[in-house]
């Protein structure tokens, strides 16, 4: 009985140099624990980027308003005009104006610009309107803005915010709209801005770098004529004049009249305004004089 006890004393043992052996080779081809230590993540070093609108223009040098500061921004033989395979662009695409995106580097105050694109509204030809949502996609939309340049009975033609010119047909089915109001043709005039929507089917073609700058064959299924209106904080007045401080620092005067409509809130009428009051006005302008049609006062 004593025999297969040896034996199985000396197998087990066997078994347990064999598991051990096995374990420190698999533990040598492990790396060291230090290099097992997570690395921290690291992040992408993005360049220096403006956002701004062009105020001048030249072969070498953009002066580019942002956020209210002028800079100067120096362009080279380096620079590069597009936004990728959807925007090819030139110096003489860049308009006075017009909304731009330049990445670069800084030097002693002045911005070295290495890209330069068009904002994707500009791109699209759509103009900056608070509540409005645009494609800014890239790709082409059915939805078209600017300011009448003229009207015939059957089209208008209007110039974009990147400077080109659209003529839009007007047909029979042709929906016109000022605000809440449905309008005849009468209402569209030189001069006013419009948001207008395509037929079915068509759509607004994207910027070419050719020399030819109007687009046609489109058809108008709505127009829009945009209410005048200004946003700001009234910081003098009393009785029937005020004057307004836009959001622009523009000082406008407010001339009340018996038909100025004030609102407090989407049901409550009011006809009283204070000193400190943030406003939504829309009117009608001679200049900085304002004859508003409707005052919205913000909570």
């Amino acid at each position: 009985m004593k025999k297969p006890v040896k034996l199985m004393a000396i197998t087990v043992s066997s078994l347990l140099v064999l598991g051990l052996g096995n374990v420190a080779a698999f533990a040598d081809t492990l790396p060291p624990a230090d290099s097992l230590i997570r690395s921290p993540l690291v992040k992408p070093v993005l360049r220096p980027h403006l956002h701004g609108t062009l105020e001048s223009v030249s072969s070498s040098l953009l002066t580019l308003k942002v956020k209210g500061q002028t800079i100067k921004v120096q362009l080279s033989s380096n620079t590069v005009y597009g936004g990728g395979s959807n925007q090819t662009l030139t110096l003489s695409d860049l308009k006075v104006g017009s909304k731009v995106n330049v990445e670069g580097t800084w030097d002693n105050g002045t911005f070295n610009a290495l890209q330069i694109h068009l904002d994707l509204r500009d791109k699209d030809g759509l103009p900056e309107r608070p509540g409005k949502k645009f494609d800014r996609s890239g790709k082409k939309t059915d939805k078209l803005g600017g300011i009448i340049q003229s009207v015939s009975g059957q089209s208008l033609t209007l110039k974009a915010p990147d400077g080109r010119n659209f003529t839009v047909a007007l047909t029979e089915s042709t929906k016109l709209h000022s605000g809440p109001q449905v309008n005849s043709t009468s209402a569209l005039q030189t001069g006013k801005e419009v948001h207008i929507r395509l037929v079915s089917g068509e759509q607004v073609p994207l910027p070419s770098t050719s020399s030819d700058k109007t687009a046609s064959n489109l058809t108008a299924s709505d127009v829009d004529v945009v209410v005048p209106h200004w946003d700001g904080i009234i910081t003098a007045g009393q009785g029937t004049s005020f004057t307004l401080t836009t959001k622009d620092a523009q000082t406008v005067t407010l001339n009340l009249t018996s038909d100025t409509v004030i609102k407090h809130g989407p049901d409550t009428m009011s006809n009283q305004l204070v000193v400190g009051m943030k406003v939504h006005v829309e009117g009608t302008s001679n200049g900085t004089d304002i004859a508003p049609s409707k005052i919205d006062i913000h909570p």
